[in-house]
């Protein structure tokens, strides 16, 4: 049987031989982040962002007990789990979060032993030794990500050394306990000597894209990715050759944009700074520090590439003289996070979409609202017009389900809602037919806009498949997957 929990905050229990669907039990009231069977496979172990440790029996499913931490302070929000890891005798849970928290359980008693602070970047990974005697961690500090060794009866940090450039993703200890494999955001593997910390190899393998930023330049000629490194690289879609790699010196880009006349590429990142780079030389063209008090988590060129547009999380859009990098508007009204923006195909209007579950249309040159649509979603992630800019599609969550909404632009009025079977993580509008594509885990799916009705299901990646675009011809699509794979779909509507 093979255990899954995800976003959903559902388990599921699988046949490996047929499959099939054995069980589903709703394991946690906010994401699952981690589930682990014992060793000898009598127990599954769930944990989530709702602050608990579900303990099941494996054979029937059924709920054994709790373990539940106390936050660190009234207002603090440091028990959401993110990592987990089972002693070999079962007898001993560890959990990590992004709040650098680490705590130390008895799964007999379901009694907290201990509660470590380790890097203040976060813990993302752990795994204990075969011996059961320590444990290590994948943190994150200001300028890298180390490895930390903890005795797993005391808590004493016993080594700590930095193992690479990107956060730790997974750890693992060979069966003997004397070898350890991390793997990092920095696209390689490492294999380090347990008892010495020394590193023993390093395979490099390819650069993972960051999520939702992957675009083809206005020609098709060239397809441009932003690496979870920072940096962007411009490839040749015939070809599949990198053509340059652009160093734009920003940390954790979190979303760009490609210019229409396909000179300047848009970068923004997390701390609210926006960066203009010529695609040719690679050159800094303009800086805007603090263009955002807030992560930055959406930008786009208006059509005829005069105004680029930004949002983020200090709930404001802004509108940027290109030439200049002088603001030209603010533009505000959502109450909550702005998610995503996007101009109309003739660039007169301008939609956003945020956490205050409502789509604002704007008139780009007075800054003023048109209309404000309440779509009676918790939040909305994502925007995309149809080539006639008749046709917005968004993507929301209600619940814990995401779900793909069509409006006309021009009444608000809702027309369809498409629910996917599983929890979509990205759209892309096609730019030549009325179809909009959908990713989800392992498969891309294609919709008749005007219908609702599935036509056609791509399937290829292993694990999430974020992001995916259209090339301009529409002929093609591509998708990036968690799995560091980019994929080209011949499109025959």
């Amino acid at each position: 049987t093979l255990a899954s929990g995800g976003w959903d905050e559902f388990i599921r229990f699988w046949d490996v031989k047929s499959g099939e669907l054995r069980r589903t039990i709703v394991g946690h009231a906010e994401r699952v982040s981690e589930v682990l069977y014992s060793p000898d496979g009598e127990m599954l172990v769930s944990c989530g962002f709702d602050e608990k440790i579900h303990v099941w029996d494996a054979d029937t499913g059924e709920f054994i007990k709790t373990l539940r931490p106390h936050p660190l302070s009234d207002t603090a929000d440091d028990s959401k789990i993110y990592c987990m890891a089972l002693s070999p005798d079962s007898k001993t849970i560890v959990t990590g979060n992004t709040y650098g928290i680490i705590r130390v359980w008895d799964v007999d008693t379901a009694q907290l032993k201990l509660t470590l602070t380790g890097n203040a970047g976060g813990v993302y990974a752990i795994a204990v030794n075969s011996d059961g005697k320590t444990f290590v961690t994948g943190g994150k500090t200001e300028n890298a990500d180390v490895l930390q060794v903890w005795d797993i009866a005391t808590g004493k940090r016993v080594k700590n050394f930095k193992a690479h450039s990107g956060r730790v993703a997974s750890l693992v200890f060979s069966p003997d306990g004397r070898t350890l494999a991390s793997y990092s955001f920095d696209n390689t593997l490492s294999i380090w000597d347990s008892a010495s910390g020394s590193l023993q190899h390093t395979v490099t393998g390819h650069a993972r894209t960051s999520g939702r930023v992957m675009m083809y330049s206005s020609h098709g000629r060239t397809l441009a990715c932003v690496l979870s490194t920072g940096d962007i690289q411009l490839w040749n879609p015939q070809t599949m050759t990198v053509i340059r790699t652009l160093d734009v010196e920003l940390n954790r880009v979190t979303r760009a944009a490609y210019s229409p006349d396909n000179v300047t590429f848009a970068c923004a990142n997390s701390e609210g700074t926006l960066v203009l780079l010529d695609v040719d030389t690679g050159e800094h063209n303009r800086t805007i520090m603090n263009a955002h008090t807030a992560n930055i988590s959406g930008v786009a060129f208006s059509p005829d590439g005069s105004i680029l547009g930004s949002c983020g999380y200090d709930n404001v859009i802004r509108l940027w003289r290109v030439d200049t990098g002088e603001l030209k508007n603010t533009l505000t009204g959502h109450a909550e996070s702005v998610y995503d923006l996007a101009f109309s195909p003739s660039g007169d209007i301008l939609v956003s979409s945020g956490g205050d579950g409502t789509i604002r249309v704007w008139d780009v040159n007075t800054g003023e609202t048109v209309k404000t649509i309440v779509a009676r979603a918790d939040l909305i992630y994502d925007l995309a017009f149809s080539p006639s800019g008749d046709i917005l599609v968004s993507l929301s969550r209600d619940g814990t389900i995401r779900t793909i909404r069509v409006w006309d632009v021009n009444t608000g009025e809702h027309l369809r809602t498409i629910t996917p079977k599983e929890n979509v993580r990205s759209i892309a509008f096609s730019p030549t037919l009325r179809i909009v594509a959908s990713s989800h885990s392992g498969e891309i799916n294609l919709w008749d806009v005007d219908t609702g009705k599935l036509l056609q299901t791509f399937t290829g990646h292993v694990g999430y498949i974020q992001p995916i675009v259209f090339a301009p011809d529409g002929k093609t699509l591509v998708s990036s997957g968690y799995d560091g794979t980019l994929i080209f779909w011949e499109i025959n509507p």
